[in-house]
């Protein structure tokens, strides 16, 4: 994105190549609704440097408004939601599993 973020220095080789370098900023701030936010994804959508741009979008997480990747700050909130929700779900899984091998390991023992 053309715009940016507060603390945030986009990286230049990925800046370089970003589609939307060539296009008006304003484009990835929409105040249309649905019509802005689809025009900008179809932008994004034809990007060499999306997985890149969208790893830097959720990284400033709140910070980063607009269009980013395709994804609007909704995506990215529900996306950064999931994530924490699934890293929380293994992590529990991971501690039952652990008490689980250390009980047989224990009964295990003479």
């Amino acid at each position: 994105m053309m715009q940016q973020a507060e603390g945030y220095t986009p990286e230049p080789k990925r800046r370089d190549h970003a589609v939307c370098r060539s296009e008006d900023p304003e484009l990835f701030f929409p105040t249309t609704g649905g019509a802005g936010i689809n025009r900008a994804r179809r932008i994004c959508g034809g990007c060499s440097v999306g997985m890149s741009c969208l790893a830097t979008a959720l990284e400033l997480g709140n910070t980063c408004s607009g269009v980013w990747a395709g994804t609007t700050e909704e995506d990215r909130r529900g996306f950064l939601a999931w994530r924490t929700r699934t890293a929380r779900a293994r992590a529990r899984k991971a501690a039952q599993e652990g008490s689980a091998c250390a009980s047989r390991r224990d009964r295990s023992r003479p």
